[in-house]
């Protein structure tokens, strides 16, 4: 099985963080890898995480793995990794999380994979 990527968009306002958007991604084998390539994975998930993600990842029916964060300013790591086929949605990710830091919170992507 390839796999899933769950992945929540995470901001902080008022001294917490607050999910802002969740993205799902397929082939989770393939952004496992990349994440591993640009030496972000392994991480595990952030001691401050969103209400949300502890609240998806206590509903998740399958097997959690993998749990790891990326933040904005570490998301070009990823592209230089990236194949062709990842590049607009590695575009998507930095551009709403663009917005999010432009408006003054910062951001961060909370991932984590099912098999």
């Amino acid at each position: 099985m390839a796999g899933l990527a769950f992945i929540v968009c995470e901001a902080l306002e008022a001294g917490e963080w607050q999910a802002e958007a969740r993205f799902l991604v397929r082939s989770g084998r393939g952004l496992q890898g990349l994440l591993q390539q640009a030496g972000l994975d392994g991480r595990g998930l952030p001691p401050d995480a969103s209400a949300t993600v502890q609240t998806d990842l206590l509903f998740e029916e399958g097997a959690v793995s993998d749990a790891t964060f990326v933040t904005f300013s570490e998301l070009p790591l990823l592209t230089v990794h990236a194949a062709l086929g990842d590049y607009p949605r590695l575009a998507a990710w930095d551009g709403f999380m663009r917005g999010l830091e432009h408006s003054g919170r910062r951001s961060r992507l909370v991932v984590w994979f099912v098999w």
